[in-house]
């Protein structure tokens, strides 16, 4: 049996993506239509060229994931007569497997659903956590963070399946099995590796290729290099079976049931100091999502620790200058600054929220401090 779990996965702040991607586009790079040739700067009047990408029309629902193969599951799910949250879980499933690189059973998860007819949101926080045996005098005898990086001490208590069937046992519709198959029959038939797990593969080459499964999985045994773009990918039989197993005795055979001694097995030998005692006792927290009006909307965002008070403050310091920004088509130096400020006073605002906190971010309190941050932004400096 064997595992390959995640290390150091970090979920993503969705105040970082939202705002940084709007950041790209009014910049000159994202304007010029081209990807930047080594440092030479990208010319800001050349207009953007016309999107690349077909318009798609979706009747019943619009489905996005990081690849085509997931999102055709979680169509077929909705198909079935799977919820929303059927169809979410069976393409996180998929990507698991299919994007390894980025996520799957041995990671954590945060997931926010918003209940249209509740008129409310819920945020399952399922995030992976330290064992409990681990303390700061266990990386004194590393010699380099890369070191401890590829050590069993980095791995943390895996909790992506507590939060999944948290998520199936509220929000589901759908049999358990009925999620795992199509995932299940995917890993039998193997997928097309592609650019983004190629290049991870690549980043991560030693170890990769250090590992009896993943180097039979990615790497060509004559050349010993990566199979290249495009390439038939096999996962190995052991990770299928895993699934299987899974899909029958349910998402808590992992923490409580017959994959726990396996699972255990498998960290003992890698030198983790997980124990079966923070496999058994991990949990997943069902909460309400912070609500944050921004104008006549209102803002259903996750609780730490997740990032939704940090996105609910940025958006609240750039409302302040929303006139501004609305009077020229392109956004100039001050607006930029102005921006990199909210997320520069947004960010400090995470540290000093403890993932335990209790803190209501309320409108009163997002509110006064997005316009104590306003008046306290340098317009000259950062």
């Amino acid at each position: 049996m064997h595992f390959q779990l995640i290390f150091n996965r970090t979920v993503l702040s969705l105040a970082l993506v939202c705002v940084l991607i709007a950041i790209y586009a009014y910049s000159p790079a994202a304007k010029s239509g081209k990807r930047n040739a080594g440092r030479t700067p990208p010319d800001p009047e050349e207009p953007l060229p016309a999107s690349s990408s077909p318009l798609h029309r979706f009747k019943s629902a619009g489905i996005a994931t990081d690849n085509d193969a997931c999102s055709r599951i979680a169509s077929e799910t909705l198909k079935l007569g799977g919820s929303v949250v059927d169809a979410a879980l069976a393409a996180l499933l998929c990507n698991g497997l299919i994007g390894m690189q980025s996520m799957g059973l041995g990671g954590g998860m945060i997931m926010n659903i918003y209940m249209h007819n509740e008129r409310r949101a819920y945020t399952i926080l399922s995030r992976e956590m330290a064992p409990r045996s681990l303390h700061a005098d266990n990386f004194t005898v590393f010699a380099s963070e890369q070191q401890l990086k590829q050590s069993g001490l980095s791995i943390a208590v895996p909790t992506e399946l507590l939060g999944y069937a948290l998520a199936h046992e509220r929000f589901g519709k759908l049999p358990w099995l009925e999620l795992v198959r199509p995932t299940l029959s995917l890993c039998h038939s193997g997928y097309s590796l592609y650019k983004h797990q190629y290049d991870a593969l690549i980043l991560n080459a030693d170890m990769i290729k250090s590992d009896t499964l993943l180097r039979q999985m990615f790497v060509d045994p004559v050349t010993y290099n990566f199979w290249p773009i495009g390439s038939h990918i096999q996962p190995p039989k052991q990770l299928c079976d895993t699934y299987e197993h899974m899909s029958i005795a349910g998402p808590g055979s992992f923490y409580k049931g017959s994959l726990l001694a396996r699972l255990y097995a498998d960290l003992h030998d890698i030198g983790s100091g997980i124990t079966k005692a923070d496999l058994t006792y991990a949990q997943a927290e069902l909460k309400d999502s912070i609500v944050v009006p921004l104008d006549e909307y209102d803002l259903h965002l996750t609780p730490p620790p997740g990032s939704g008070h940090i996105l609910g403050l940025i958006l609240n310091i750039l409302h302040t200058y929303r006139a501004d920004f609305a009077a020229g088509s392109d956004l100039d130096a001050l607006a930029i600054h102005r921006i990199i400020e909210a997320l520069k006073f947004g960010f400090v605002q995470r540290w000093q929220l403890d993932d335990k906190a209790d803190k209501v971010v309320s409108f009163v309190s997002v509110d006064s401090m997005s316009k104590n941050v306003v008046n306290n932004v340098n317009l000259v400096t950062s």
